[in-house]
């Protein structure tokens, strides 16, 4: 199994993020593929349908003709299956990952607008159109579900994330404060 880890390129920042609130969906989307152990159940699924296709081949009663078109029916089935599970887990790390980002104090609103570039991207590229092997959700309908979940955070727990949020940044401007004071103190100590 892979290590639980994921990598973030240069090559986001040159086509897509360009802020901070930007990032954190990005990140919150990666992280919560790794607390929904997306990997494992992505590895496991296609283990399965792997198994079952053996199966199906080894009762192959023509031994061996039968399984040419059987094998091409079932890798064909094996790709559609994992790229409708592979949507519903993108979906799902998409909703988690705007919660991340708004627990972190990070204007998800803003933030989804990564989502909108990279639509553009892909109409750019000619891949505006998705199909049954996709393995990402489309990117027009995947900004619409950000924003809506976006815009529903807000109105659901915008007083919860106020006040958290409020409260920490008085907490970083307090530490702020100490850590010049304390430097100040330790200066004319030294003179």
């Amino acid at each position: 199994m892979l290590p639980q880890r994921f990598f973030v390129t240069t090559g986001i920042f040159d086509n897509f993020v360009t802020t901070d609130d930007e990032l954190a969906m990005i990140l919150g989307h990666e992280l919560s593929h790794l607390i929904l152990g997306h990997g494992s159940e992505r590895i496991l699924l296609e283990f399965m349908i792997r198994g079952l296709e053996i199966a199906f081949l080894m009762l192959d009663p023509t031994e061996g003709m039968l399984s040419l078109g059987i094998a091409s029916f079932l890798a064909s089935t094996r790709d559609a299956l994992t790229a409708n599970h592979s949507r519903e887990t993108e979906r799902e790390a998409d909703e988690l990952g705007c919660t991340l980002a708004a627990m972190a104090c990070y204007d998800t609103q803003r933030g989804c607008e990564v989502f909108r570039r990279m639509h553009d991207f892909d109409m750019k590229q000619g891949h505006a159109v998705k199909d049954i092997m996709s393995t990402h959700p489309a990117s027009m309908e995947r900004y619409e579900f950000v924003k809506q979940l976006s815009q529903k955070m807000k109105e659901t727990n915008s007083n919860e994330y106020d006040s958290y949020c409020g409260t920490l940044v008085q907490a970083i401007m307090r530490g702020r404060a100490l850590s010049i004071m304390n430097n100040n103190n330790k200066q004319q100590q030294q003179q």
